[in-house]
């Protein structure tokens, strides 16, 4: 008879106690996905036919249209800095912007109504 082999996993997780639970929710309130920077997203990863095609489409003025990309995007807030000092797209932009956000955040779509 063959004896059954059983494989034991460790864990290192634990119910945690109503204050700690409360600390950790605190600490997400104020976490906004779409602010946030994207973790390897740039500048260059964004489209800028289509961010001028967005502006056009919603009738910004014609003046912003002869910026640069680089001044578009600053303008728009659609890029800022890392804590080390490295521009990333915010995940927003990386949304609207990008030609291919799924390479950027997994499973990513929008769906427009």
């Amino acid at each position: 008879m063959m004896q059954e082999r059983r494989n034991t996993v460790k864990h290192d997780t634990y119910r945690l106690k109503a204050r700690e639970e409360f600390e950790r929710m605190k600490k997400q309130e104020n976490y906004c996905f779409s602010s946030a920077l994207n973790e390897t997203a740039t500048l260059d990863d964004l489209n800028g036919d289509y961010i001028r095609e967005y502006l056009a489409k919603t009738g910004t003025h014609k003046d912003l249209l002869a910026l640069s990309k680089t001044e578009l995007a600053r303008s728009m807030k659609l890029i800022g800095e890392n804590e080390y000092g490295e521009s990333r797209a915010k995940n927003f932009a990386v949304l609207m912007f990008a030609d291919r956000p799924a390479e950027y955040i997994p499973y990513a779509y929008l769906e427009m109504i």
